[in-house]
């Protein structure tokens, strides 16, 4: 029977931390730069899961791992600090995975991406709704931009 790959599942907690984080309005740039950080610290955690696999059979990171979930909530409250430290905490995942080194690179990519996406999809799922529910003027009165037909004989 063959194995599975775990590596695309990885990502997934970072998707959900960062769709919990995106109710703070930030701004793409500060998006861009977590979602970033959570990339690399997965994509690091995954690279060195061999070296650290003997250190962690002694069960502490699922500690560190559960803290780093409760940081997730504190962190949507507003505090810059424990966002900053949340892709650390929740790069445990990748450390205990097992997945090979060599799939490092993708399995940053992913998480980073994914974070991207739970930090930007509900802002652009807000425009999109507000647009179709609106009739497209996104609340805004709109003018007709195109010259209206002027009756013949006038």
């Amino acid at each position: 029977m063959g194995t599975v790959e775990i590596w695309p599942w990885l990502g997934l907690d970072s998707l959900f931390a960062c769709l919990v984080l995106s109710t703070r309005q930030m701004p793409w740039r500060e998006s861009c730069v977590l979602a970033a950080a959570f990339g690399l610290c997965d994509s690091l955690a995954t690279a060195l899961s061999p070296v650290l696999t003997a250190a962690a059979a002694h069960g502490s990171w699922l500690g560190i791992y559960l803290a780093a979930v409760l940081l997730v909530g504190y962190a949507a409250r507003g505090s810059r600090l424990s966002i900053l430290v949340l892709p650390l905490g929740l790069s445990v995942d990748n450390l205990l995975g097992h997945s090979p080194p060599s799939s490092a690179a993708l399995c940053g990519l992913s998480s980073g991406l994914l974070a991207l996406a739970g930090l930007r999809l509900p802002r652009v799922l807000s425009v999109l709704l507000t647009t179709t529910l609106t009739g497209g003027s996104h609340g805004r009165k709109t003018q007709c931009s195109y010259p209206r037909a002027v009756p013949r004989g006038s």
